[in-house]
């Protein structure tokens, strides 16, 4: 059997001439025949379906392109109908070939023959077998189509006008406000199915009925043509399925609107883990970090934040603040857009399972797995914490998940991939992918084979949360086709150290704050690292590494000392040797590559400073604030996550140096543009780690 593929041509099964004692016909058989007409995608439905028309009768088929003309073929034998779903079948050797080509329209998929076959398959409810005989197909002279009359676009079993196939109970239109018509090509799925609309705007699948995966929202892939819905800021590209029918549709639809001009150049801030636990909370984050983003952000366009996971912290009730903080957040007069992802405090410990803790989030954000597209982007959105375990906790749910491992099930792992799968011209388009636990863990279940699949795209940038510290990573081994590494960043948290009492920093001492990237056409241009409450060129701290700082509880700590020690249990904070008589600069968010930084002295460069690996040494004078100041007492507060730059002076000390100033360059991997940032201030004490 060859297979016949649809060729996209519109024609219509328009004639159909039978030889039940019908009179005046032409040629032979012309006393035995009367042409009888059939117009609309109707035709085969009608034809088969048994009242009026028996089979083996039909002789003369007459296809119709709706201007006019027609097109015949020719062939013998006995052939057969088949019934079900799948491809048409043709067995070319059947038949003999005559000019034009045979079409037909039919529940609303339009087929073109190069040639009939023994065999065509037309998607039905029926198994049935028909068997049927041409005598013979011939040109009929003046065949004029008859008035056609319009048919209902919803009649039974339809949705403007494409048939819904048997089965499929997801179903719905996508169309365009300005036009009224649907829109083709709109990537809808459940997390699960993942389909494009068809000519007519059209989609339908079958819902996941799966134990553990039943369907419990649709969503569509807002389209970068048209504008990101929201309900007041919360973005409303989703409807939840609170059942799966088991008969009939569930049909959701949705009017886009289109935007006046592409949004080839707009905005991304990457929010990480703002982690409310009590309403004083969500207050501070409402108060400091989106009190912030409304002052700063105004000088950007189209501005979309995306909130990195951990919304809330293991606290059922906290989850309607956390929405109506994000509602109605206006910029220049315009609401911002809050996209979400799941983090692990957001799955619901009450429960002991792993598919029901993220219902809550569903209820309340919709989707834990979604895409949209922005001008040359795609963005792609999951929850990347595959929970196993939990124990008890203080926060209000009395639950954690203290076991997880991060990653993608294998159903989700296919989600993604027929996603992906819809991006056109991938080559030319950026991918930005935001997940919670950042993609440098090795460990992170189908790591290679995700990897592997954002090469296909021109510039590939993920964006995780997660540790309460920034880190940016080059993932060199994934070359994008744009000839850059996949370009990692890690966001500190906005809350900080988890809304310490007295502090606005993170645990390693660099500010809680969001970090805001400019996007024109398929590239990231530039970003920045926004401290909350800070300026925009506070991007690091110098320290003198010969300082050595004590507070009220009275622990010493050294910058150069590996054994500095705090809090009642002794704990250990590490310096490193090499700072002894060294200018000491932590960079809130460096990487490897891009990032240098420099001595200059009196206009002159005395040269670059060394580079120290992360799990070195710990921020000292952050360490001596919390273990000296804030009365801690566990290792959370002595982190070594930062990497740490330094500069050896043996004479005069730091301390000692006049007309000094620190240079810090960030070179922007795509365009080469360098953001220099200066600084000739000394940290001595602990006043820019307090809450202002």
């Amino acid at each position: 059997m060859g297979i016949m593929k649809n060729k996209g041509l519109l024609f219509v099964l328009a004639a159909i001439a039978v030889l039940c004692g019908c009179k005046g016909g032409r040629g032979e058989d012309e006393d035995a025949s009367r042409p009888v007409t059939l117009t609309g995608t109707w035709a085969f439905t009608e034809l088969l379906s048994g009242d009026s028309w028996t089979l083996q009768n039909v002789k003369e088929v007459l296809v119709f392109d709706g201007e006019g003309s027609y097109a015949v073929r020719k062939f013998t034998g006995t052939y057969k109908v088949v019934w079900s779903e799948g491809l048409i079948l043709a067995d070319e050797a059947d038949f003999a070939q005559a000019e034009g080509q045979y079409g037909c329209s039919h529940r609303g998929l339009q087929y073109v023959f190069e040639s009939l076959g023994s065999e065509y398959t037309l998607s039905s409810e029926s198994e049935d077998c028909l068997e049927f005989s041409f005598r013979r197909l011939r040109r009929v002279t003046g065949f004029r189509a008859p008035e056609h009359t319009e048919l209902d676009p919803d009649r039974e079993g339809y949705i403007n006008n494409s048939y819904i196939e048997p089965g499929n109970n997801m179903v719905g239109l996508i169309k365009d406000s300005s036009t009224g018509k649907g829109i083709p090509g709109v990537v809808v799925s459940d997390g699960y199915s993942t389909v494009a609309t068809d000519a007519n705007g059209v989609y339908q699948f079958a819902a996941s009925t799966t134990v553990q995966a039943v369907t419990r929202y649709v969503f569509y892939s807002t389209p970068s043509a048209y504008r990101v819905e929201t309900d007041n800021g919360i973005p409303s590209f989703y409807k939840l399925v609170l059942s799966v029918p088991s008969t009939g549709w569930l049909r959701n639809d949705w009017t886009l609107i289109p935007l006046d001009e592409p949004e080839t150049r707009w905005t991304m801030v990457g929010i990480g883990d703002p982690q409310c636990s009590s309403s004083t909370e969500v207050q501070r984050y409402i108060d400091e970090t989106l009190a912030d983003m409304k002052d700063y952000l105004p000088k950007y366009r189209n501005v979309y934040a995306v909130t990195l996971g951990d919304i809330v912290h293991d606290s059922n009730n906290i989850w309607p603040l956390m929405k109506e903080s994000m509602s109605g957040v206006t910029v220049s007069g315009r609401v911002l857009p809050f996209f979400q992802v799941m983090g692990n405090h957001d799955h619901n410990a009450l429960v002991d399972n792993a598919y029901q803790s993220s219902q809550l989030y569903i209820n309340y954000f919709g989707p834990d797995n979604y895409s949209f597209n922005r001008g040359d982007v795609h963005v792609i959105c999951f929850d990347n914490v595959l929970v196993t375990g939990r124990t008890t906790e203080n926060k209000v749910n009395g639950w954690t998940w203290n076991s997880y491992n991060s990653g993608m099930t294998d159903t989700q792992l296919e989600w993604f991939k027929k996603d992906l799968s819809f991006v056109k011209d991938k080559s030319d388009k950026m991918l930005i992918v935001c997940v919670h636990i950042p993609f440098i863990d090795t460990a992170f279940k189908h790591r290679t084979e995700i990897m592997n699949y954002l090469k296909q795209f021109k510039e590939v940038h993920v964006m995780a949360g997660h540790t309460h510290f920034n880190r940016n990573y080059i993932h060199s081994a994934y070359v994008c086709q744009g000839g850059l590494p996949v370009y990692e960043h890690v966001h500190g948290a906005a809350c900080g150290a988890w809304w310490e009492a007295k502090s606005s920093v993170n645990v390693t001492g660099a500010p809680s704050g969001y970090t805001v990237f400019e996007i024109d056409g398929p590239s990231i241009v530039n970003w920045v690292m926004k401290g909350t409450g800070k300026a925009e060129d506070h991007q690091f701290r110098v320290y003198d590494g010969n300082q050595t700082y004590t507070g009220t509880k009275g622990y010493n700590y050294n910058w150069y000392r590996t054994d500095n020690t705090g809090g009642s249990s002794n704990i250990v904070s590490k310096g490193y040797d090499g700072f002894r008589n060294s200018f000491v600069v932590e960079v809130f968010d460096d990487d490897t590559k891009y990032v240098k930084v420099e001595l200059w002295k009196d206009g002159a460069k005395l040269g670059d400073f060394k580079h120290l690996a992360r799990s070195t040494s710990s921020n000292i004078c952050c360490c001596s604030w919390f273990f000296n100041e804030r009365g801690k007492n566990s290792t959370t507060w002595n982190s070594t996550a930062s990497s740490y730059w330094y500069y050896p002076t043996a004479n005069p000390s730091p301390s000692e140096m006049t007309g000094w100033t620190v240079r810090m360059t960030r070179t922007i991997p795509s365009n080469g543009r360098e953001n220099v940032y200066t600084c000739s201030t000394l940290t001595t004490d602990y006043e820019d780690f307090k809450r202002k």
